[in-house]
């Protein structure tokens, strides 16, 4: 099993899944962390700008309009669940039309947010759909 957590470091969970600067991808073995792998955000259209990402009038980001996630689920392929604190309702979408689960939360850590989910003890939190235009 892979889980992808998006983060702005490494370590935290980024408050939105597209602007984080990496995703944390762990390979779970036996219902135990075996490996953790840092994939630099290059792939999504916001990819990088963690919170300075700069917000217009229309609520998104200047230039950008409904544009494709054909990246991010290609980059993401082979994972089987996203740990998140929010993202956009179109991602969302894609990601659950290709077979990988979501859980909203609002731990901190990310590696923390994943020993819970392996123990049954992470707390998910309402789905966070943030209220961009995506």
């Amino acid at each position: 099993m892979k889980i992808a957590v998006p983060s702005d470091n490494g370590k935290n969970i980024a408050a939105h899944f597209g602007r984080c600067n990496c995703f944390c991808i762990y390979t779970i073995e036996n219902r135990k962390i075996s490996s953790k792998e840092i994939k630099l955000n290059n792939f999504t259209e916001h990819g990088g700008k963690g919170s300075k990402a700069i917000i217009h009038k229309d609520n998104h980001l200047q230039g950008r309009s409904h544009h494709s996630h054909g990246p991010v689920l290609k980059a993401l392929k082979g994972c089987n669940l996203v740990i998140c604190k929010g993202m956009g309702f179109r991602i969302a979408k894609d990601l659950k039309n290709i077979g990988i689960k979501l859980i909203f939360t609002t731990e901190s850590s990310a590696d923390q947010a994943v020993k819970l989910y392996l123990e049954g003890k992470l707390i998910e939190s309402n789905q966070n759909f943030c209220s961009c235009s995506h």
